[in-house]
């Protein structure tokens, strides 16, 4: 809480002397789990209604997920955990070393009915794991936060830092504004930390927000143009990687403003992947082979 004050008081002193910001920079911390629905109790005292808190906030792990840690946990390491193919079942293989030769023993099977855990037949783990599944039911590991964090970045149209993630900028505006109040519900909710720290628009901040943003948008170019020539891609698809690219496209400009420079040779790049897409689209309309599948 101290942190959040201190951050809100100096971001509030910058702008009232009328320092000119590009943004804010964020990265987190974890410290252990979250409750999903504590979260959303938070939102609401936060004066997020409940449906926007049930909707903006993240929901609790699947069934599936929380089986999948709780056979992970109780059977721990020296066990093959894997789904049967073409089965609801999840099966559990013992390995071990024998006269120099690795072994595999089936140890159990366990499924979801009505998402509850069903073992094939009795076994010494299974009510452990059937108590640990109860214990995950509604908690959130780093692992949930990250890819539900990195999600809302995007919906706010940040750009990663860095390539390998973990420092994320937010421009100046109301999609920052709503980031922190999203943090600031997280802050209450658990014990995570997060960090948030304006930036003044000068040439360096300008080049790194520039480098993330080419990176991202050259990125979607890469995977588009990679899956028109690997993969057969049906009407759905076709709409899925259109909008993608749109979407690119559009943040690009974005930020263009934002940065005050052109981008000019990424966008091309992405104008130019959007064409392909169309050229695809229009051939399998009139029954053609894809004309970049170079397979």
């Amino acid at each position: 809480m101290v942190q959040q004050q201190s951050e809100t008081a100096n971001y509030a002193v910058m702008k009232e002397e009328g320092i000119d910001l590009a943004g804010g920079v964020y990265f987190w911390q974890f410290n252990g789990t979250a409750s999903a629905a504590n979260i959303r109790r938070h939102a609401e005292l936060h004066g997020f209604p409940a449906e926007v808190a049930r909707k903006r906030f993240p929901s609790d792990p699947t069934a599936a997920v929380c089986l999948s840690r709780a056979v992970r946990d109780v059977c721990g390491s020296g066990h093959i955990v894997k789904k049967v193919t073409g089965t609801p079942w999840t099966q559990v293989t013992l390995t071990r070393v024998a006269d120099g030769d690795l072994e595999f023993k089936k140890e159990l099977k366990v499924k979801l009915v009505n998402d509850e855990p069903i073992f094939e037949e009795h076994h010494h783990f299974s009510e452990q794991i059937r108590s640990s599944f109860n214990a995950n039911n509604g908690v959130l590991h780093g692992s949930d936060m990250t890819e539900w964090l990195v999600n809302v970045m995007k919906g706010l149209h940040g750009v990663t830092l860095k390539r390998s993630g973990g420092f994320y900028f937010l421009p100046e505006g109301p999609d920052r504004e709503m980031f922190e109040q999203i943090i600031g519900v997280l802050r209450a909710a658990s014990s995570h930390q997060f960090f948030s720290m304006p930036v003044v628009r000068n040439e360096d901040v300008l080049d790194a927000i520039q480098s993330g943003i080419v990176h991202e948008a050259q990125s979607v170019c890469d995977e588009i143009s990679r899956v028109l020539e690997e993969e057969e891609l049906g009407t759905r698809g076709l709409k899925s990687r259109s909008f993608e690219a749109q979407a690119a496209l559009h943040k690009l400009q974005h930020y263009e403003e934002l940065l005050g420079r052109g981008l000019d040779e990424v966008k091309h790049h992405l104008l130019k992947v959007s064409g392909k897409l169309v050229d695809v689209a229009l051939a399998s309309d009139r029954g053609e082979a894809n004309p970049y599948d170079y397979a």
